[in-house]
Protein backbone atom coordinates (compact mmCIF):
# COMPACT_ATOMS: atom_id res chain seq x y z
CA UNK A 1 0.00 0.00 0.00
CA UNK A 2 1.33 3.45 -0.90
CA UNK A 3 1.29 6.20 1.69
CA UNK A 4 1.51 9.94 1.36
CA UNK A 5 2.23 10.96 -2.24
CA UNK A 6 0.14 10.32 -5.31
CA UNK A 7 2.23 8.49 -7.89
CA UNK A 8 1.76 8.33 -11.66
CA UNK A 9 0.64 4.95 -12.95
CA UNK A 10 3.49 2.80 -14.23
CA UNK A 11 3.48 1.49 -17.79
CA UNK A 12 1.84 -1.94 -18.20
CA UNK A 13 4.34 -4.78 -17.86
CA UNK A 14 6.94 -2.82 -15.90
CA UNK A 15 6.12 -4.33 -12.52
CA UNK A 16 5.09 -2.52 -9.39
CA UNK A 17 6.68 -0.55 -6.59
CA UNK A 18 4.95 0.02 -3.28
CA UNK A 19 5.70 1.02 0.28
CA UNK A 20 4.96 -1.56 2.96
CA UNK A 21 2.32 -0.40 5.45
CA UNK A 22 3.91 -2.50 8.20
CA UNK A 23 7.47 -1.11 8.12
CA UNK A 24 7.46 1.70 5.54
CA UNK A 25 10.10 0.05 3.33
CA UNK A 26 9.85 -0.04 -0.45
CA UNK A 27 9.27 -3.30 -2.33
CA UNK A 28 9.42 -3.90 -6.10
CA UNK A 29 7.89 -6.79 -8.04
CA UNK A 30 7.98 -7.81 -11.69
CA UNK A 31 6.53 -10.67 -13.70
CA UNK A 32 9.64 -11.63 -15.62
CA UNK A 33 7.81 -12.73 -18.76
CA UNK A 34 6.68 -16.06 -20.13
CA UNK A 35 8.48 -19.03 -21.64
CA UNK A 36 7.26 -20.74 -24.81
CA UNK A 37 5.72 -23.45 -22.56
CA UNK A 38 3.73 -20.90 -20.54
CA UNK A 39 5.72 -20.84 -17.31
CA UNK A 40 6.67 -17.55 -15.71
CA UNK A 41 8.66 -16.17 -12.83
CA UNK A 42 7.45 -13.49 -10.45
CA UNK A 43 10.41 -11.74 -8.87
CA UNK A 44 9.95 -9.54 -5.81
CA UNK A 45 12.77 -7.44 -4.41
CA UNK A 46 12.75 -5.92 -0.94
CA UNK A 47 15.61 -4.29 1.00
CA UNK A 48 16.47 -7.68 2.55
CA UNK A 49 15.84 -10.32 -0.09
CA UNK A 50 14.99 -11.48 -3.59
CA UNK A 51 11.94 -13.74 -3.80
CA UNK A 52 11.25 -15.91 -6.84
CA UNK A 53 7.91 -17.59 -7.43
CA UNK A 54 7.97 -20.17 -10.24
CA UNK A 55 4.52 -20.49 -11.81
CA UNK A 56 3.84 -23.52 -14.01
CA UNK A 57 0.50 -25.00 -15.05
CA UNK A 58 1.38 -28.41 -13.55
CA UNK A 59 2.04 -27.05 -10.02
CA UNK A 60 -0.83 -26.94 -7.55
CA UNK A 61 1.37 -24.86 -5.20
CA UNK A 62 4.08 -22.87 -7.01
CA UNK A 63 7.48 -22.96 -5.30
CA UNK A 64 8.33 -19.68 -3.56
CA UNK A 65 12.03 -19.31 -2.89
CA UNK A 66 13.66 -16.50 -0.90
CA UNK A 67 17.30 -15.44 -1.32
CA UNK A 68 18.74 -13.04 1.27
CA UNK A 69 21.10 -10.25 0.16
CA UNK A 70 23.32 -10.85 3.19
CA UNK A 71 24.28 -14.27 1.78
CA UNK A 72 22.65 -16.29 4.55
CA UNK A 73 20.88 -19.51 3.59
CA UNK A 74 17.08 -19.64 3.61
CA UNK A 75 14.87 -22.70 3.84
CA UNK A 76 11.45 -23.07 2.15
CA UNK A 77 8.91 -25.86 1.79
CA UNK A 78 9.23 -27.73 -1.48
CA UNK A 79 6.74 -30.54 -2.06
CA UNK A 80 7.25 -33.03 0.76
CA UNK A 81 10.83 -31.81 1.35
CA UNK A 82 12.62 -28.51 1.60
CA UNK A 83 14.70 -26.15 -0.52
CA UNK A 84 17.74 -24.33 0.87
CA UNK A 85 18.92 -21.34 -1.12
CA UNK A 86 21.48 -18.55 -1.15
CA UNK A 87 22.23 -15.56 -3.37
CA UNK A 88 25.60 -14.51 -4.82
CA UNK A 89 26.58 -11.57 -7.06
CA UNK A 90 28.84 -12.37 -10.02
CA UNK A 91 29.76 -9.44 -12.26
CA UNK A 92 26.49 -8.01 -13.63
CA UNK A 93 24.43 -11.13 -12.86
CA UNK A 94 22.61 -12.42 -9.82
CA UNK A 95 23.27 -16.08 -8.99
CA UNK A 96 20.96 -18.25 -6.92
CA UNK A 97 22.05 -21.64 -5.64
CA UNK A 98 19.32 -23.91 -4.34
CA UNK A 99 19.57 -27.41 -2.89
CA UNK A 100 16.26 -29.28 -3.13
CA UNK A 101 15.47 -32.36 -1.09
CA UNK A 102 13.71 -34.88 -3.32
CA UNK A 103 12.89 -38.23 -1.72
CA UNK A 104 15.57 -37.54 0.88
CA UNK A 105 18.32 -36.89 -1.69
CA UNK A 106 19.82 -33.51 -2.71
CA UNK A 107 19.53 -31.91 -6.14
CA UNK A 108 21.39 -28.63 -6.68
CA UNK A 109 20.24 -25.97 -9.13
CA UNK A 110 22.41 -22.94 -9.88
CA UNK A 111 20.63 -20.16 -11.80
CA UNK A 112 22.49 -17.19 -13.29
CA UNK A 113 19.96 -14.40 -13.94
CA UNK A 114 20.88 -11.53 -16.26
CA UNK A 115 18.93 -8.81 -18.06
CA UNK A 116 19.61 -7.54 -21.56
CA UNK A 117 20.51 -3.84 -22.03
CA UNK A 118 16.92 -2.55 -22.37
CA UNK A 119 15.49 -4.84 -19.65
CA UNK A 120 13.05 -6.60 -22.00
CA UNK A 121 14.58 -10.08 -21.63
CA UNK A 122 15.59 -12.05 -18.56
CA UNK A 123 18.04 -14.86 -19.36
CA UNK A 124 18.28 -17.68 -16.84
CA UNK A 125 21.26 -20.02 -17.33
CA UNK A 126 20.71 -23.12 -15.21
CA UNK A 127 23.02 -25.91 -14.08
CA UNK A 128 21.34 -28.95 -12.56
CA UNK A 129 23.38 -31.42 -10.53
CA UNK A 130 21.89 -34.67 -9.25
CA UNK A 131 23.96 -35.65 -6.24
CA UNK A 132 22.65 -39.16 -5.70
CA UNK A 133 22.30 -42.39 -7.65
CA UNK A 134 25.90 -43.55 -7.62
CA UNK A 135 26.21 -47.33 -7.83
CA UNK A 136 29.98 -47.51 -7.44
CA UNK A 137 32.61 -48.06 -10.16
CA UNK A 138 31.41 -49.13 -13.58
CA UNK A 139 32.73 -52.27 -15.29
CA UNK A 140 35.42 -51.71 -17.97
CA UNK A 141 33.97 -50.21 -21.15
CA UNK A 142 30.64 -49.25 -19.54
CA UNK A 143 29.43 -45.67 -19.76
CA UNK A 144 26.99 -43.75 -17.65
CA UNK A 145 25.17 -40.46 -18.31
CA UNK A 146 26.58 -37.42 -16.56
CA UNK A 147 24.84 -36.21 -13.41
CA UNK A 148 25.11 -32.56 -14.57
CA UNK A 149 22.88 -30.80 -17.09
CA UNK A 150 22.81 -27.23 -18.41
CA UNK A 151 19.98 -25.18 -19.94
CA UNK A 152 19.23 -21.60 -20.92
CA UNK A 153 15.73 -20.11 -20.80
CA UNK A 154 14.86 -16.61 -22.01
CA UNK A 155 11.84 -14.81 -20.56
CA UNK A 156 10.48 -12.02 -22.78
CA UNK A 157 8.38 -9.18 -21.41
CA UNK A 158 5.02 -8.98 -23.15
CA UNK A 159 3.93 -5.56 -24.28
Amino acid sequence: MLRGKTVARRQYGTGSICQSASDGRWVGAIQAGWTAKGSRRIITVSPDALRVEIVRAEDARPPRLTYRFDGQNTVAEFGSGKATGRLIRERSAVVTETVYEVNGSPITIRDILSLNADGSQLTVSTTLRVEHGYEGPLPPGATKASNVSNAVVVFVRRQ
